[in-house]
């Protein structure tokens, strides 16, 4: 990515996390070897018999998801972080749903009445997540939305508490750090 005053958009600095999420869901390792004015080189591994046919795939997400067990809806906008989240958790509820935006979390909660948790991404566009837990908690009082950002700033956890959300995780995070936090609010794992 270009280094210059002119660039307009900044990433999240969430690549090689996510990267490493991936590898790790694969059964695989990964290091980085970093010299000064040189660069860096990443080294991965993931071993072939280890791999599960159902994270290769990745199918898409349906939003026609069976009514039994906890329906998860994850409001997120970068795809990258989508798949990871879909992929942890697939392996726990076989219930997903997703909205690409705020608007679209929104009228998703409005529509399905299953939907026992949402992870709610703070920044997205049409419509923020502190926009649409607002909007969704005018409805469905009781639904944990736990907020998700990679922008941790001071009281930041503050106004998403005020906004609605049940809780709050930065990105990027530990897989066990988020199940507890969905144990927490009730998700039920299969």
């Amino acid at each position: 990515e270009e280094l210059s005053p002119s660039r307009t958009h900044d990433g999240s600095g969430l690549g090689l996390s996510i990267a490493q999420g991936f590898v790790r869901l694969l059964g695989g390792e990964m290091r980085v070897e970093s010299e000064k004015s040189k660069g860096s080189t990443v080294f991965f591994t993931i071993p072939r018999e280890e791999m599960k046919e159902e994270i290769m795939t990745l199918e898409p997400i349906s939003s026609e998801a069976p009514v039994t067990g906890s329906t998860v809806m994850i409001a997120e906008d970068d795809e990258s972080n989508l798949l990871l989240l879909k992929a942890f958790l697939k392996k726990l509820t076989g219930n997903v749903l997703l909205a690409k935006n705020g608007k679209e979390a929104v009228e998703q909660c409005y529509e399905h009445p299953e939907i026992s948790l949402v992870l709610m991404d703070l920044k997205m566009p049409v419509m923020d997540g502190l926009e649409a837990t607002r909007k969704i908690k005018s409805f469905r009082k009781d639904l944990p939305i736990i907020a998700i950002t990679a922008y941790a700033m001071s009281g930041d956890e503050k106004i998403a508490l005020e906004a609605g959300c049940s809780d709050y995780i930065t990105k990027p995070f530990e897989q066990d750090v988020l199940l507890s936090k969905l144990i927490k609010f009730g998700l039920t794992v299969h």
